[in-house]
């Protein structure tokens, strides 16, 4: 693939935040991407954890500002970018005060799953296409490389499938034994996506919301996977079977090929 516009979404990148398989392949892939002259465009959450004056963040004044409603109240968006080393390319950072502040990533001192990961996530989403709506920039590919950016593949499909600039794009979906999670997202998040004009048909899967569902609702809308897992997942084997999707298969920490990145070139 070379000369498109690609957008990765991820939920930390080195040297931010190191997420072992996933940061291995991110690394490589955004690295290969630019030398084929592709235009990327890359997402993360700002947490509070990061050091921003090591990292040289600075806050974008033209992005910022908008008021996101996450569950009927105003969440206010600002957006931040820094120029990741690990990849000499520049990160735009969703930030929010009640929401990514915080000293931890999704889980508190105690081990303890944050309560409001679902709005958190959400926010996440909507914050993302809020920006490339403002940038007026459409993505041919969009990367989602974890359970925490799955939520995004709804509202690209159901809420903004008519928006110019993510009409026509392709999605492609990361999972990773790195990235499961054994707790549950609040029981409320079907609630809560229904506020903003999901049908119940649409998040029927959330009734349970674990991993499983987060992953379900990002595969049933995507159009190809990249599988990191070093051991089988079942339930994503499963779903992976089900859906007739084109796989990439990554793990053993191994080096990216030109044959790895001709999987991108069949969207």
């Amino acid at each position: 693939m070379k000369n498109k516009n690609f957008l990765y979404i991820s939920s930390g990148l080195p040297p931010y935040l190191d997420n072992k398989s996933i940061s291995n392949f991110s690394t490589q892939l955004l690295k290969k991407l630019q030398l084929r002259k592709n235009i990327v465009r890359v997402f993360m959450p700002c947490y509070g954890f990061v050091n921003q004056r090591r990292y040289n963040f600075h806050e974008v004044i033209r992005l910022s500002g908008n008021n996101l409603v996450i569950n009927d109240l105003r969440r206010l968006l600002i957006i931040k970018v820094a120029t990741c080393t690990t990849i000499k390319h520049q990160v735009y950072f969703i930030d929010n005060e009640e929401y990514f502040s915080r000293k931890y990533q999704f889980e508190d001192e105690n081990s303890n799953f944050f309560k409001d990961n679902d709005e958190r996530s959400m926010f996440y989403a909507k914050g993302i296409i809020e920006t490339i709506k403002k940038l007026n920039w459409k993505p041919y590919i969009v990367h989602l490389d974890s359970w925490f950016s799955y939520i995004f593949a709804l509202y690209r499909k159901k809420i903004f499938n008519n928006d110019a600039v993510l009409e026509n794009s392709k999605l492609i979906v990361t999972y990773s034994n790195d990235d499961i999670f054994k707790e549950s997202l609040s029981k409320d998040i079907s609630d809560k996506l229904m506020m903003d004009g999901f049908d119940e048909s649409d998040i029927n899967v959330l009734k349970n919301p674990n991993y499983e569902a987060l992953l379900s609702i990002a595969l049933s809308n995507a159009d190809g996977v990249v599988n990191l897992s070093k051991k089988p997942i079942s339930f994503a084997d499963k779903l992976i079977k089900e859906s007739n999707l084109p796989v990439m298969d990554f793990f053993d920490d191994r080096i990216m090929t030109d044959e790895d990145m001709d999987f991108y070139s069949k969207f």
